[in-house]
C-alpha cells in the first residue's frame, strides 16, 4: 500500500460531475499543478459540481458538513484559474469555529434561561388546593 507525499500548500480540489466544461477545467487546474482528488479527503480545499449534479448529493452534503466550498465550473474558473502563476487558495472569510461554538452556547443558554423564567412565572401564581370529597358511608343501611 503507498502512501501519497503531498504537499501541504499543494491545492487539491474533487470534481463531480460529468460535463465537457468541468472536464476541460480540470485538465487546465492540473496543468498549472492542482491536484484534482477522485475523492472528498481532509486535503480538499473545493468541491466543483456542475450542473449535472443534484443538490443533494452525498458528497455535497458531506463538503457542506465539512465546511468545504463547493464552486461550480464558472466560479471555479474565475476564483483558480484568473491569475497568472500557480492557483493560490483563498478560503472565503468565515467566522472561526471557535467563535461559532461560544455563540452557539450562549444562544443556548439564553434560550434555557428564556424557558425557565417562563416556567417560574407559570407556576409561581397563587395555587388553590380544593377538596371536593364528599363523606358517604362505608356499607349503605
Amino acid at each position: 500500500m503507498s502512501q501519497d507525499r503531498v504537499d501541504p500548500d499543494e491545492l487539491q480540489v474533487h470534481c463531480l460531475g460529468s460535463s465537457a466544461d468541468l472536464g476541460a477545467l480540470r485538465r487546465s487546474l492540473e496543468a498549472r499543478g492542482v491536484v484534482s482528488r477522485s475523492r472528498l479527503t481532509p486535503a480538499v480545499r473545493a468541491v466543483i459540481a456542475d450542473s449535472t449534479v443534484p443538490a443533494d448529493h452525498p458528497t455535497l452534503i458531506t463538503a457542506r458538513d465539512l465546511g468545504i466550498d463547493i464552486l461550480d465550473p464558472a466560479e471555479a474558473f474565475v476564483r483558480l484559474l484568473s491569475a497568472p502563476g500557480r492557483p493560490k487558495w483563498t478560503p472565503p472569510p468565515q467566522l472561526p469555529r471557535s467563535s461559532m461554538t461560544i455563540v452557539m452556547v450562549l444562544i443556548l443558554i439564553g434560550v434555557l434561561a428564556l424557558l425557565g423564567g417562563i416556567g417560574l412565572m407559570i407556576h409561581s401564581g397563587p395555587s388553590e388546593a380544593t377538596n371536593h370529597e364528599t363523606s358517604r358511608p362505608i356499607n349503605p343501611p
